[in-house]
């Protein structure tokens, strides 16, 4: 990549932060979240296999409370990572 193309996804860092910030959620600290950065970037978006946890991976649950919770079922959510990461 030469330095235009450098460059040009320097300016486009604060939006591709923004756009992440609303794909997903996490209480991982901002450092941490952006230090695959430089590896996402050579690996390109078609390098990179992605998995969620979705409603169909829990169960949904009343607490004493009264307040509706999803619990995780952790076969089904252990199942998606074995086929992300191998056995």
């Amino acid at each position: 990549m030469g330095k235009s193309g450098c460059l040009s996804i320097v300016l486009c860092l604060p939006a591709v932060i923004e756009a992440a910030g609303r794909a997903f959620d996490t209480d991982m600290p901002a450092y941490e979240v952006l230090f695959p950065a430089p590896l996402v970037l050579r690996v390109g978006p078609e390098g990179i296999e992605r998995r969620a946890i979705d409603e169909s991976m829990t169960h949904p649950y009343v607490t004493d409370e009264g307040a509706n919770v999803l619990l995780p079922d952790w076969e089904a959510i252990n199942q998606g990572v074995r086929e992300l990461f191998g056995p």
